[in-house]
């Protein structure tokens, strides 16, 4: 009688045990993300002189921009305080921007409805406007520090860089390189 338990377990242990074993290794347990390894201070330099060639070096740019003005301490100091109070005010709506497109790439991902693409982008819409606004008003509150000569000037000088865009577009638009990110495009069909 023990050798006839004794054979049945043994079939069972040699049938299931496998199986048991099998199942462990063809879906292993999930494993954590290994952590992100630190910048090091080479490429953040790297990236900071990236983002300093696309931009221009924005302190050198501020100082040619208030010495072509002559603008005086005074003058200095009441734009640097318009400049911080339009700042204040365009954060949130800045912010607002960035988490409406966020959540247009994951509506990208999920295939949402072109209704709610239509929404978030009209929401944007609105803020971009809002932005602009804000921008309008901190360029009204500088131009009103100025006297009519600095005025002039500054007139001027958008017209530079009216030309200077006009410019920059043609090019981009030749060789391709303006091309707006993909959640502008149409959003995808879904499929029935």
């Amino acid at each position: 009688m023990y050798k006839y338990y004794f054979s049945i377990l043994m079939l069972i242990m040699t049938v299931v045990l496998p199986s048991f074993a099998s199942d462990t290794r063809k879906n292993p347990p999930p494993m954590p993300p290994a952590p992100k390894p630190p910048i090091s201070e080479e490429v953040q330099n790297e990236n900071n002189l990236a983002v300093q060639n696309k931009y221009g070096d924005m302190k050198k740019r501020k100082e040619e921009f208030e010495k072509r003005l002559k603008l005086t301490d005074e003058q200095k100091t009441k734009a640097k305080e318009i400049r911080e109070e339009g700042r204040k005010e365009m954060k949130p709506v800045m912010n607002a921007i960035q988490a409406k497109l966020d959540e247009l790439k994951m509506l990208q991902e999920t295939n949402a409805a072109k209704e709610e693409f239509d929404a978030i982008n009209r929401d944007i819409r609105k803020l971009h406007k809002k932005a602009h606004d804000i921008k309008m008003q901190n360029m009204k509150e500088f131009e009103e520090i100025l006297t009519n000569e600095q005025k002039k000037e500054l007139w001027e000088m958008k017209k530079e860089g009216r030309k200077d865009f006009e410019l920059r577009q043609k090019d981009c638009e030749k060789t391709d390189t303006c091309k707006r990110p993909s959640f502008f495009k149409e959003p995808p069909k879904k499929e029935n």
